[in-house]
């Protein structure tokens, strides 16, 4: 049984105990309210992230089952902002259509719970229309926000409104027809905002350069950086580093992370190659019996163990460099490596 250290957190918890309230008023006020601060951390207070509901129709009912990443209400005067954050680490061609189900959800579900406290508290409709909404005239729904945070490296090349996901038909028509923008923040362009805290900004950085592979630049610009583990397991989530998300430091430089890290992915390698290379070299000597036969055999798997090594160092992000020193490739065995895996 795997020790509880050992465990990677569920990628749903890391960015729970990463949002908090400090960090969620701050990427909604920078990114969508350029810079107003209308929203306070204090004024925030968690939502249930579960959004299903039942919808009736005159011969059926149909249920939705939905979750939010991170929902929250904030405080305005005597009303309500509802804000969500969906994440996304890969292009998804329908996000448009889903956050409008998402908040759609969110409003039928306003609508229902105030015909349910109307007929609870025995409020008296005025009128026929009242009494058949389940809701009075004077009766208000909270607005509500959600921002799509995209943490891929490849730049996001989907629509970002409904409209941009329909075939276009003549103008007339598609001025009639209703719309829904996507409110979407990719983290390479995270650089644009001037973030209140400073880590926040500071870990959209890091991930940037992780995720194209400039571990020079991360331990020149960066190193005597201190983050806690919540922040770089979330760096971790970001670029899929199962290393970073099982961080249990308390406090540590990304200098000390990195070198962590990167110890883990050389010992790690080195292991696998050694054990695939002698596995594969005595099952050949065995079949042929001979001793030459060994040697190729260890020799042949040796060469497919550093190819395995080459290929995982490149797809987390080493320089060729870094990658040459460790399994003693060449460059140009390295740069042809890397041209046969998909993007």
């Amino acid at each position: 049984m795997a020790k509880s250290e050992d465990i990677t957190p569920k990628p749903d918890i890391i960015c729970k105990e990463f949002w908090t309230n400090e960090r969620c008023a701050d990427l909604f006020n920078t990114v969508l309210f350029k810079g107003e601060q209308l929203i306070q951390p204090d004024d925030l207070i968690d939502m249930d992230t579960d959004v299903s509901s039942s919808i009736e129709f005159p011969k059926s009912i149909e249920s939705l089952k939905k979750t939010r990443d991170i929902f929250k209400k904030s405080k305005q005067g005597v009303d309500f902002l509802i804000v969500g954050i969906e994440n996304q680490d890969e292009i998804n061609y329908s996000m448009p259509m889903r956050t409008m189900i998402y908040d759609g959800l969110c409003y039928y579900n306003q609508v229902r719970d105030i015909s349910i406290n109307n007929k609870k508290n025995e409020i008296k409709y005025n009128n026929r229309a009242e009494f058949l909404s389940g809701m009075k005239k004077t009766n208000k729904i909270n607005p509500v926000i959600t921002l799509v945070i995209y943490y891929g490296e490849k730049p996001w090349d989907g629509a970002t409104s409904l409209k941009g996901m329909m075939n276009s038909l003549h103008p007339t028509i598609m001025d009639l027809v209703s719309d829904y923008t996507m409110n979407l923040l990719e983290i390479r362009n995270a650089k644009e905002y001037k973030f209140s805290n400073p880590n926040l900004e500071l870990i959209f950085n890091i991930s940037n350069e992780l995720l194209n592979g400039n571990l020079e630049k991360i331990k020149t610009e960066y190193q005597s950086d201190v983050l806690s583990s919540k922040e770089l397991r979330f760096i971790g989530y970001i670029t899929k580093s199962k290393k970073f998300m099982n961080s249990r430091e308390e406090q540590i430089t990304m200098c000390e992370a990195l070198q962590k890290w990167e110890d883990n992915t050389f010992n790690q390698g080195k292991a696998e190659g050694k054990a695939e290379g002698k596995a594969e070299g005595k099952a050949e000597g065995m079949v042929e019996g001979k001793a030459e036969g060994m040697v190729e055999g260890m020799a042949e798997g040796m060469a497919e163990a550093l190819l395995e090594m080459a290929t995982t160092l490149l797809v987390r992000g080493m320089d060729y460099e870094f990658i040459a020193e460790t399994t003693g490739l060449s460059i140009e065995e390295i740069k042809s490596i890397s041209a046969k895996i998909p993007n």
